[in-house]
C-alpha cells in the first residue's frame, strides 16, 4: 500500500512538472497581438480587415495623412495587403487632441496607456527596458509564438531572413528624460513599425 502511494505521488509530481513546463513555454500567443475596447468589450487583432475592424469598433475609420493612416477615437491603425499590421495608442496630449479615448483600449493582459511601467513589467516579465520604454519581440512559428526579445536585441541575424514573422510590442515614451511617463502602446509586425511598410 505504501509503495502504491509513493508511486502515485511520483506520477502526480511528474505530471505537474510537465504541465508547468508546457505552460511556461507558450507564455505568449495570438492574444498578445490583440487589443480590447474596455467600453464595448470588443476585440481587434492584427490580421483583421478594415471592414472587420470597423464592425468591431462600431464606426468607420478615418483616413489621415499621418502614419499609420487610419484612425478611430483613441487608436490609429496601419494596413498592408488589406489586413491590419499595426495598432497605435497615444495619449491625447501627445497628439494635441482635446478628448482622450486612448485609455479605452487595453492589451490582452489588461495594460492601457495609463498603466505604470511597474504594471507593464509584471504582466510582460520578459520585456526589456530601454530608456523610458519597455519592448519585446515575438516570432510566429508553426507551433505558436516564441518570445525572442533578448536574442533579438542582442543579435538580429537569426531573424533577418524571416522578418515577416516577427512582431513587436512597445509600451512607454520616446522622451528619455527621467520624469517622462508612459504615453503610448504599439502592437505590430516588425515591417510596419521599423520599416513603415504600410499602405498609404
Amino acid at each position: 500500500m505504501r509503495k502504491l502511494f509513493l508511486l502515485l505521488a511520483c506520477a502526480l509530481f511528474l505530471l505537474s512538472a510537465c504541465s508547468t513546463s508546457a505552460d511556461s513555454s507558450d507564455g505568449y500567443g495570438q492574444s498578445d497581438l490583440s487589443l480590447y475596447n474596455a467600453e464595448t468589450k470588443k476585440e481587434i487583432h492584427l490580421g483583421m480587415t478594415k471592414e472587420d475592424i470597423e464592425k468591431a469598433l462600431g464606426e468607420p475609420l478615418e483616413k489621415t495623412d499621418y502614419f499609420p493612416y487610419y484612425e478611430a477615437p483613441g487608436i490609429s491603425i496601419g494596413f498592408r495587403g488589406g489586413t491590419s499590421v499595426l495598432f497605435a495608442l497615444r495619449k491625447a496630449e501627445e497628439e494635441g487632441m482635446r478628448e482622450d479615448f486612448s485609455g479605452h483600449f487595453k492589451t490582452s493582459r489588461g495594460i492601457t496607456v495609463n498603466s505604470s511601467y511597474g504594471d507593464f513589467q509584471k504582466k510582460y516579465p520578459t520585456s526589456i527596458r530601454q530608456d523610458n520604454s519597455f519592448q519585446f519581440y515575438l516570432m510566429r512559428e508553426e507551433e505558436g509564438y516564441t518570445d525572442i526579445t533578448a536574442s533579438f536585441v542582442e543579435d538580429k541575424k537569426p531573424y533577418q531572413d524571416n522578418i515577416s514573422s516577427v512582431y513587436y510590442i512597445y509600451f512607454g515614451n520616446a522622451d528619455t528624460s527621467p520624469d517622462a511617463k508612459p504615453s503610448s502602446i504599439y502592437v505590430g509586425d516588425y515591417r510596419a513599425i521599423y520599416m513603415a511598410d504600410v499602405e498609404k
